[in-house]
């Protein structure tokens, strides 16, 4: 590949610059300009193998074709391929900036909506499209439909913890447990509890109104931080800050209608 050769829409102009993409490998990037006037930067091995042709504009200059010989826009599957095509190509979408912007392209064969649905079929109820591998675009061999719960364990930043022996993601926690997967890594990594704790915890609903004496007390005394106490007492620190109030002032007097609310609760008066 060099300066001046043609590929589709594309003409290169040059070595663009070499990215570092979501594994971490580096990669060479190409810069080339389209028929559009647009400059656009993709690898070379996705040009000369035909999955990248344009800066992306053939989806718009067919829209019109494919909106009216398909038939199918509005459809599910439809939706999916609209929205594919959005986060790669429209740098006003809110997601851009994590697709486009970081280079992730759709292949030229799925700027055809028709060729999409052929390589995919119909888009099940309750799944939506996931890329096997994130480090590649959207193309046939590396896209499939999953659950959203499926497409969880495929993130970049999946985690994996162990509790008496057996790893799983934190998805997999969260279905077995029936704790929120968000609960479960703000124990983990903002609490710092043990895997085994974070997984296995019931979620409280209130504190009651001896832990939250205990809570005022032992702050009261000083050598422990609200954050500490959230983790011992198993709950946000916006719960602890509560417990306390945030005013100095005003922290004894907003404890007190706490703690009388949480009595009233547990019908000790």
């Amino acid at each position: 590949m060099k300066t001046g050769d043609r590929f589709g829409r594309l003409v290169v102009t040059g070595v663009s610059e070499r990215r570092v993409g979501s594994t971490g490998r580096g990669r060479t990037y190409w810069e080339f300009v389209c028929d559009c006037g647009a400059m656009h930067w993709a690898a070379p091995h996705n040009v000369k193998s035909g999955m990248v042709l344009s800066c992306g504009c053939l989806a718009v200059d067919s829209l019109v074709e494919r909106t009216v010989t398909h038939g199918r826009t509005g459809s599910p599957t439809y939706i999916v391929w609209a929205g594919m095509h959005a986060r790669c190509c429209n740098p006003k979408h809110d997601a851009y900036p994590y697709y486009g912007g970081k280079g992730v392209a759709v292949c030229d064969r799925w700027q055809e909506f028709e060729s999409f649905l052929a390589d995919m079929g119909e888009r099940p109820a309750g799944t939506q499209i996931d890329r096997i591998d994130n480090a590649r675009g959207y193309e046939p061999d590396n896209c499939r439909w999953v659950t959203r719960s499926q497409q969880g364990r495929n993130r970049t930043n999946n985690v994996t913890v162990t509790v008496d022996g057996e790893t799983a993601c934190l998805a997999e926690w969260s279905e077995r447990s029936g704790i929120d997967l968000r609960t479960i890594w703000n124990r983990l990594f903002t609490l710092k509890w043990s895997a085994k704790r974070a997984v296995t915890t019931p979620v409280r609903v209130r504190l009651s109104a001896e832990q939250a004496r205990s809570i005022r007390a032992r702050y009261d005394a000083g050598g422990i931080s609200q954050t500490q106490l959230a983790r011992e007492f198993g709950v946000g620190r916006t719960t602890i800050g509560d417990v306390l109030g945030g005013d100095p002032m005003q922290a004894r007097a907003i404890a007190a209608d706490l703690l009388a609310a949480a009595e009233d609760a547990e019908g000790v008066r």
